[in-house]
């Protein structure tokens, strides 16, 4: 595994059978489609939208997806180099979630990922354009309240 993944994935076990579980690894994670349920701090009870989770090294949870038709892309990273970024900036020590990106982005990243195809470069590329703009706009990475639903 290098130092970043990219993955674009789809469940594969139906929500009954996901167990808590332990990520090593930093990841984000953006909900492309589906009802997702995920205990970071800033999500509703199910989410429908799409959502940029963040899980630093170290997460445990047992976030899931309401039946096997979502979709969502990740990026992770070695604990190593969330080390090293975490000595550049203060990142958050427990997971958090932030609301959709632009609307013009979300529909984006909805067209060049289109249902039953594989990630274009275009789509990576808007993707990163999401995920970025989003985690720039967050000062000192704040966390957000979480929303009532």
């Amino acid at each position: 595994m290098g130092e970043l993944v990219l993955a674009e994935m789809q469940p594969t076990v139906p929500e009954h059978e996901v167990q808590t579980h332990t990520h090593d690894d930093a990841h984000l994670l953006l909900l492309l489609g589906g009802d997702y349920v995920s205990s970071a701090q800033g999500m509703p009870d199910v989410c429908r939208s799409a959502t940029l989770v963040l899980n630093p090294p170290g997460t445990q949870h047992r976030d899931r997806f309401r039946g096997l038709a979502g979709r969502f892309f990740t990026l992770s990273w070695t604990h190593e180099r969330w080390r090293q970024a975490c000595q550049q900036r203060q990142l958050p020590s427990a997971r958090c979630a932030w609301a959709h990106p632009a609307r013009h982005r979300r529909r984006r990243c909805s067209a060049n990922c289109g249902a039953g195809t594989m990630l274009s470069p275009l789509a990576v590329q808007t993707v990163f354009d999401c995920c970025s703009t989003r985690l720039a706009s967050t000062r000192a990475w704040s966390i957000p309240r979480a929303r009532r639903g």
